[in-house]
């Protein structure tokens, strides 16, 4: 998207800085990878431009605080450990099928294929805390089986967006 660069202030302070919507979107898509748990978060726009240069997970699809419009997001993780990438990459039809029945609105099959994944994440060296991404899914969805069971969401209003609506 387009920025505006350039020094901001008077003549007492001037500050050299980037302003414009496409700044504060990538600001709150950095955000989230403290929520997730990763070093690295792109969006569908950049990871389609990457062409499989970069190994990819994709995350889900997100709508950030002041955002509208939802994207896909993708965590990049060519820079783990070789049994950290084995493990995503094994493990990635079970981390998709999961997400299919989250999105489906079958949050109990959903989240028992996290809470498997998350058991066999933790036998990793280098994931002894487990895989970060299946933890927020894991509270994701116990999250959503309390508004379930609450009665403030029914399956005729569900839409799988995850929304944040923090920065």
């Amino acid at each position: 998207g387009h920025v505006v660069a350039g020094n901001i202030g008077s003549s007492h302070k001037m500050d050299h800085t980037i302003i414009g919507d496409a700044v504060n979107c990538a600001s709150r898509i950095e955000a989230l990878t403290r929520r997730f748990n990763i070093d690295i978060l792109i969006t569908d726009q950049i990871e389609s431009q990457l062409e499989g240069a970069y190994r990819t997970r994709f995350l889900g699809t997100v709508r950030v605080k002041g955002k509208l419009d939802a994207v896909d997001v993708f965590e990049v993780y060519d820079h783990r450990p070789n049994q950290v990438k084995r493990f995503i990459e094994v493990h990635e039809e079970d981390f998709m099928l999961a997400y299919k029945y989250r999105s489906d609105f079958q949050i109990t099959q959903a989240l028992k294929i996290y809470d498997q994944l998350w058991t066999e994440s933790q036998s990793v060296p280098q994931l002894e805390c487990g895989d970060g991404v299946l933890r927020f899914y894991i509270e994701h969805c116990k999250e959503l089986l309390r508004n379930i069971e609450s009665g403030s969401m029914q399956k005729e209003s569900w839409i799988p967006v995850i929304t944040f609506r923090e920065k």
